[in-house]
């Protein structure tokens, strides 16, 4: 399921809900068979034998390990528990720290992910890379490090970007810069003859599955969705007081 298409039906679920629903103070939460659905101001996960999750609001932290895949949305973003299926984030503040048996697709502000078994895909403004990759990694934003290793090949644009003591790339590194030959990649990292250096103009959305570099243009578009996203709970927390 693409990550957009999760969140609007995470959306749809909860707004359509008809029958009451238990909560907290400021939170509603609802199940379906193993599915977890949470939404509210401030939303804290934290239950057994959960398959897929789904979360939406202010403030969402999910503390549980899940078996299936994460979708969440929110201002501050924490998941704290392993994910047997795929991540599915998009917030201001994203901070991912179990780890995610299958891929990573993260959009914020200031992110931070750690391990990740298949592929990574990750955009924003202040990124950091802090747990290994078992896959391929694409990553677009302004301020990136990278502090682990990554399996396979890695496309990389950003106006700025520090490798740590523990970044290694394992297949071929795709640089996009404005000027090819700006960013120094220690060999370390990976062989010299590893790294392609590309036009950033020649950055294919499509096949990257990520857009155009631009922080900017990203920031003010992403800062719209945020606030949907926060009167989309809101609205269900007034909804379903109960």
């Amino acid at each position: 399921m693409k990550p957009l298409t999760a969140l609007l039906s995470a959306a749809i679920v909860l707004l359509g809900l008809s029958v009451p629903a238990q909560a907290g103070d400021d939170a509603a939460f609802f199940d379906i068979g193993a599915d977890a659905f949470r939404a509210g101001a401030t939303v804290i996960f934290e239950a057994d034998g959960v398959d897929d999750l789904f979360m939406m609001g202010e403030t969402v932290r999910a503390r549980s390990a899940i078996a299936g895949s994460a979708h969440v949305a929110g201002r501050n973003v924490t998941l704290s528990g392993d994910v047997g299926g795929d991540v599915y984030a998009a917030g201001m503040d994203v901070e991912v720290t179990g780890s995610v048996a299958g891929d990573a697709s993260v959009m914020g502000y200031d992110v931070s992910i750690g391990p990740v078994g298949g592929d990574l895909r990750l955009s924003g403004s202040e990124l950091s890379v802090e747990g290994p990759v078992g896959g391929t990694a694409l990553i677009a934003g302004d301020e990136v490090e990278i502090s682990a290793a990554i399996a396979s090949d890695v496309s990389l644009a950003a106006r700025s970007v520090v490798f740590g003591e523990g970044a290694r790339i394992g297949g071929t590194l795709t640089v996009y810069e404005d000027t090819p030959g700006t960013l120094e990649v220690p060999e370390t990292v990976v062989s010299a003859d590893r790294v392609l250096r590309r036009q950033i103009e020649t950055w294919d959305a499509d096949e990257a599955g990520l857009p155009r570099p631009s922080p900017g243009r990203w920031i003010a578009k992403f800062l719209m969705g945020v606030i949907v996203v926060a009167a989309v709970a809101a609205g269900i927390a007034a909804l379903l007081p109960e």
